[in-house]
């Protein structure tokens, strides 16, 4: 008896203190979102300078365990329509023992949980309807006493239709972890993809998948505002057929990007790649392409970034651009004095019988005067420039063969005598001039530039004599025309 009395004490004690904590956070319930909306419109105004978009909590209802809340969001219609608006209802549980949270065993104290959901309205009856009339898109949040925010976005599946196509959007799961200022952000997102198709008896048929599509960010706000940190897109597969040209299918498509800080500077990288490129069941090739930069100077960089939201925002809005010339131009010194540097670290295409590979790398400088002519200012410019590209002839004989697939009845030893004579014009026009050598089975170039001078494959060439090399070379050049 006495150990059932003393569960029971516990239980109303916890009862007791979840009321009264329910109390409380309702009355601080709607100075916090009033915040939350203050900081939401700073940041719209941030990455939308002038944008009219403006969110607004237009009505709060306070009870005891739970609370709802009201907001809109106003942004620019078309061009005779003036605004538009969008309505979210918001269904609060306050802390710091929410229901829904108890009922799935989840017993760490919370200030409050959120469920929103739009309000059917006419410019979103679409999506209503596409959704078979069930909530298209809905967030569920969690707010805790240290004002972090976790919680997820999700969509219905959809269907959309027309004369011409109809389209099968499968659900998006996107999870979500940050705070009330949106210092730091961390996305996990899912997507089955989508289907299109024609619909049936029109002369030109076709259908698309794009199947798995996940989406992946770690980001935290730096000293300039800018969010740094890594990111993670893959697309598992997109197939596109018609009975006209066939199939196409691209396989493993992925996109990482990284940035920090360092020193007042930014530093980072975009890797893309694609893992196979099919064609009427026959493979085609991959590629990989991997860029870098660094020595950026992140507050020039944030202020050419808040440049360009003016300039676009102007633009879309279809007023006069504002008068930035001046800021320009001290954000690109402040950019240049730093001497950022550009590379491409990898570029890789492959074929079934060949690979070619290019790198190249570019230290950019502050010149003496923006006003110099174009013959001075460029090699003032550009501080110093490095390059390494190894072109695979058997590669390029697989790419000219593919014209017998792409070209159905085309006859293929008509095009493999094609493909011989353009590797062995390329070949030695690439000798003739210097601006490759033959190694193996690959025409290699390699060419430096520093201090405004060249090294083109261990020789010190003028410039002139490099921009020569490159208009004979030009499908337009008479002499290469000649050959």
């Amino acid at each position: 008896m006495k150990k059932a009395g003393i569960a029971v004490a516990v239980v109303v004690a916890l009862g007791l203190a979840g009321t009264a904590g329910a109390w409380y956070t309702g009355t601080q319930m709607e100075g916090v979102l009033r915040d939350a909306v203050a900081r939401s419109n700073a940041q719209i105004e941030e990455a939308m300078p002038g944008g009219a978009v403006r969110l607004e909590m237009t009505d709060f209802q306070r009870g005891f365990f739970s609370s709802a809340a009201r907001y809109e969001l106003t942004y620019p219609g078309g061009e005779d329509e003036g605004p538009a608006t969008l309505t979210m209802l918001d269904s609060l549980e306050h802390g710091p023992f929410p229901v829904s949270r108890l009922a799935s065993l989840q017993l760490a104290p919370v200030m409050a949980t959120s469920e929103a959901v739009f309000e059917r309205s006419e410019a979103l009856e679409p999506l209503f309807a596409a959704s078979g009339d069930q909530q298209p898109v809905v967030v569920r949040s969690t707010l805790g006493y240290t004002n972090s925010i976790n919680g997820s976005i999700s969509t219905a599946a959809m269907t959309f239709e027309d004369e011409k196509v109809t389209a099968q959007l499968a659900p998006i799961m996107l999870e979500f972890d940050t705070d009330v200022e949106g210092n730091a952000v961390v996305l996990d997102g899912r997507w089955q993809g989508v289907q299109m198709a024609s619909q049936p008896g029109l002369e030109e048929s076709f259908t698309l998948q794009v199947a798995d599509v996940t989406l992946f960010t770690d980001q935290r706000r730096g000293s300039a505002g800018i969010y740094l940190g890594e990111g993670q897109l893959a697309v598992a597969s997109i197939r596109l057929e018609s009975e006209a040209d066939g199939a196409m299918v691209i396989e493993g498509l992925t996109q990482d990007t990284v940035l920090n800080e360092d020193a007042g500077n930014l530093d980072g990288g975009v890797d893309f790649a694609v893992a196979k490129v099919s064609y009427q069941e026959q493979e085609l090739g991959s590629a990989e392409m991997k860029w870098s930069f660094s020595s950026l100077d992140q507050d020039a960089t944030a202020e050419i970034n808040q440049l360009y939201n003016e300039l676009t925002m102007s633009a879309y809005q279809g007023e006069e651009p504002p008068d930035q010339g001046d800021r320009w131009r001290e954000a690109f010194i402040a950019l240049l004095d730093a001497q950022p540097q550009l590379a491409l670290d990898l570029l890789v295409i492959r074929t079934p019988n060949g690979e070619s590979r290019a790198r190249a790398e570019v230290q950019l400088a502050r010149p003496e005067s923006f006003d110099l002519p174009a013959p001075e200012l460029v090699p003032q410019l550009l501080g110093r420039i490095s390059a390494h590209v190894q072109l695979s002839q058997p590669m390029l004989r697989d790419m000219v063969m593919y014209k017998t697939l792409f070209e159905p009845g085309t006859d293929p030893e008509v095009v493999a005598v094609e493909a011989e004579v353009l590797v062995d014009m390329l070949g030695t026009m690439a000798a003739s001039t210097g601006l490759a050598k033959q190694e193996d089975d690959n025409l290699v170039t390699n060419l430096t530039y520093a201090d405004g001078e060249i090294e083109l494959n261990g020789e010190v060439i003028p410039p002139e004599a490099l921009a020569g090399m490159l208009a004979l070379l030009s499908p337009a050049s008479p002499e290469a025309a000649a050959e």
